[in-house]
This record gives structure tokens, C-alpha cells and sequence, in this order.
């Protein structure tokens, strides 16, 4: 999906002192500064800056408020933006096929497997990413039991499996 977003965006080029985004007016596009410095005003007031790398505009656009700030190219500035439409087409896409690989994942999951289709979104709204890294603990042994995991790529071991007398190795 992101290969699909950077194939839409626009290359812009805005000289230095120019408005980019005026505090109030309706959001059109989404951007990513390539080069250059951009100033961020919320009442006249200076609040921030960024540079390259650095996005902005994306609140409008989500939401469809009025631009919470001003942005104004403080050097010359190469941008890539998106147009409204496409970028929350893309979006919505890209949700829409999160929600579907939750629903694959969870649908191989014994207990889950049986749910109805309105059940397990449910359960896949309430979930939440987590990411470990190798060798990362994820659960110690004796520790109350808050959180369900369900393994989504990767693998993991478990040591130390036991319950009273029963001892179990992996």
C-alpha cells in the first residue's frame, strides 16, 4: 500500500516565504517535504518546523476540518503531496486489508474459528499490535494472565511449561 501512495504523490516545488497550507481554509493535500524547511504557525505564533522526511496535512484531510496551522516554506522546499480523494481512498484500503489478514489470522485460532463474521470484527476492532523483538520475553511464568496473544508472523518459544506436578517441554 505504501509503494500505491508514494506512485500518487505529486512532486511540488514552493520558494521560500510561500503559504503552503493557510490556518482555517479546507484540506486538499497531504505532504512530505523532500528538501527544504518548513515553518509551522497556529495563530501567527511560530509552534514548530520540520524537514525532510517530516508530513503534514493529514488531520484535514482525515477529518475534514479546517487546517489547524499555517505552513510556510521557510527555504526554498521540494514537496510530494496527495490529493484528498486519493489519499483516503488509499486509506481505506489499506484498513480494509488490515481487517482482513486480522480476520484470516483470527479465523486460525481453534476457539475463535466457529464466531460469526460480526463477533470476530469485534474481537479483530479490539485488538492491538505488539511487536517483540528476538529473544524478547513476551510472557514470564506466574504472571496473571491480562493478555491474549495471538502470534501473527514470526515464532516463539515456550520454556518452562508447567502446572502443579505437570511438566510439559516444547
Amino acid at each position: 500500500e505504501r509503494r500505491l501512495l508514494i506512485d500518487a504523490m505529486v512532486m511540488d516545488t514552493i520558494p521560500a516565504g510561500s503559504v503552503i497550507i493557510e490556518q482555517g481554509d479546507i484540506g486538499d493535500y497531504f505532504y512530505v517535504v523532500d528538501q527544504g524547511n518548513v515553518i509551522y504557525q497556529v495563530d501567527g505564533n511560530q509552534v514548530g518546523t520540520s524537514t525532510r522526511g517530516a508530513t503534514f496535512g493529514e488531520l484535514a484531510l482525515l477529518y475534514n476540518c479546517p487546517r489547524a496551522a499555517t505552513c510556510l516554506a521557510n527555504t526554498d522546499c521540494t514537496v510530494w503531496k496527495v490529493d484528498q480523494k486519493t489519499f483516503r481512498h488509499m486509506l481505506a484500503n489499506n484498513t480494509a486489508n488490515q481487517q482482513k489478514d486480522v480476520n484470516e489470522v483470527l479465523r486460525k485460532v481453534p476457539f475463535l474459528s466457529k464466531l460469526d463474521d460480526i463477533l470476530l470484527a469485534k474481537i479483530a476492532d479490539a485488538l492491538t499490535t505488539v511487536t517483540f523483538n528476538e529473544g524478547e520475553r513476551i510472557v514470564n511464568k506466574g504472571d496473571v494472565g491480562e493478555v491474549f496473544y495471538v502470534l501473527r508472523e514470526g515464532s516463539a518459544k515456550v520454556h518452562d511449561i508447567g502446572f502443579g506436578d505437570s511438566q510439559y517441554v516444547d
